[in-house]
């Protein structure tokens, strides 16, 4: 039997239960749009009013960024790599958000845009 790469083996020791449902619970309301946005928006609006000149460009700066970087890494990068998802490819995939994306898991678009 051929070993599993290393992120096979961590992707499994996640998805099987590793980090605790709690984690799980949390990890999964970040993921929600739904319920981040109305966060964001507070937090935007109290940086905006309360922090000055230079936490609005900051936030403005920031704003743009992930309005290039997340298009760019949706329809330019992910198809360059073209890597599938796990949950597309390897069996027993838990699917805590009911779902499996269709777009390619490779570069995550959360990692884009938090290091842009």
């Amino acid at each position: 039997m051929t070993p599993l790469p290393f992120d096979d083996l961590a992707f499994r020791w996640i998805n099987q239960g590793g980090l605790g449902e709690r984690i799980d619970a949390i990890l999964l309301a970040l993921t929600d749009a739904h319920r981040m946005v109305p966060w964001l928006a507070v937090a935007g609006i109290l940086l905006a009013t309360l922090g000055g000149a230079k936490w609005r460009r900051t936030l403005l700066v920031a704003g743009l960024v992930v309005a290039i970087t997340d298009p760019a890494n949706r329809f330019l990068v992910k198809r360059l790599f073209a890597r599938e998802r796990p949950c597309q490819v390897l069996n027993e995939v838990v699917l805590r958000a009911g779902r499996c994306p269709v777009s390619a898991s490779f570069p995550s678009s959360h990692a884009v845009n938090t290091s842009a």
